[in-house]
């Protein structure tokens, strides 16, 4: 590593990731993101408006398998089970965006991380809902359910962006009343007009739409009034492993105000059978996690199970 101007280093060689993560450790939050990157040319100059975050660059470096992954729609899908909390019978399905890369699975988290650094986020968001409608539709059973994850901040025009989507389902005889679009939370939202539009467009063809991660984040209970969704799916978390009662105030008022709207409740991150009783006390209609199903590559269902009650 060496000065090249004031306020400006380069560093060389293979193991460049490496060196500018220990400087990057030594810095103080504010210090870190104001440090901005970019690759030499054969000239040893780079474009500085090509610049990124130092960590937008060095998740790049690492994740220089993306480009491929998205070229040659190397994208896998793998299904997690949505039940019935009443009895636990199999009511659809999460599709889940997955790339195998050097013998090691690479889940959504990774991919999405990868895509924003590479400033690829439209391209992967659209391959990713298509190839979910394409990979996991056909194999719906009768009135199930297929829950698609979508970025809201890349539809810039849902009568464009969101074109692929029915032509998808067209294409491999899927019911849009099939699919339900589920937006995800990890990124800020787009102004809420803007939003609701995605959304409507979205029923007005017969779809469903679920708002993730109610109860935490970006996402307001005032959202259920303003976006008039079919589904909300409560954040994991909002119940403790062994809740008390005195847990369970916050997710109580969210549920009674969903259900004043007739929007159906989705509990996701349900590991225990205490969750379970809760969710059922709670009147959550639907819930999702480790208990009754993880991922797999193939749908995995249950059949209709008696309510066990806890012991008093």
């Amino acid at each position: 590593m060496h000065d090249s101007a004031p306020g400006v280093f380069r560093i060389d060689g293979a193991k460049w990731p490496e060196r500018l993560e220990a400087i990057l450790n030594g810095l103080s939050p504010i210090e870190r993101t104001s440090i901005r990157g970019a690759y030499l040319d054969g000239a040893g100059k780079c474009d500085p408006w090509k610049a990124v975050d130092a960590d937008s660059l060095l998740i790049q470096a690492r994740s220089a398998w993306l480009p491929g992954v998205l070229n040659e729609r190397r994208l896998v899908a793998h299904l997690q089970p949505i039940v019935r909390a009443s009895d636990r019978s199999t009511f659809g399905f999460e599709s889940l965006a997955r790339a195998e890369v050097d013998g090691q699975l690479k889940n959504g988290g990774d991919l999405v991380d990868a895509a924003r650094a590479h400033r690829a986020l439209f391209q992967f968001d659209q391959i990713a809902r298509t190839h979910a409608i394409r990979s996991c539709g056909p194999k719906l059973q009768g009135d199930e359910k297929l829950f698609v994850n979508f970025l809201p901040m890349v539809i810039y025009d849902p009568k464009i962006c969101l074109r692929t989507c029915w032509e998808a389902a067209q294409e491999v005889g899927v019911a849009l009343s099939s699919l339900v679009f589920e937006v995800v939370e990890s990124e800020a939202f787009p102004d809420i007009a803007h939003l609701k539009h995605i959304l409507e467009h979205y029923q007005e063809n017969g779809a469903g739409v679920a708002l993730d991660d109610l109860g935490t984040g970006h996402t307001a209970l005032s959202y259920i009034e303003e976006l008039s969704p079919n589904y909300i799916k409560l954040a994991k978390g909002l119940i403790p492993e062994k809740p008390r009662f005195g847990d369970l105030h916050l997710v109580r008022g969210i549920v009674e105000h969903a259900k004043r709207r007739n929007v159906t409740v989705l509990l996701e991150g349900v590991e225990t059978e205490d969750q379970l009783h809760a969710a059922n006390d709670l009147g959550i209609d639907l819930i999702q996690g480790w208990l009754t199903g993880r991922p797999a590559a193939e749908p995995v269902r249950t059949q209709s199970q008696p309510q066990q009650r806890k012991a008093a």
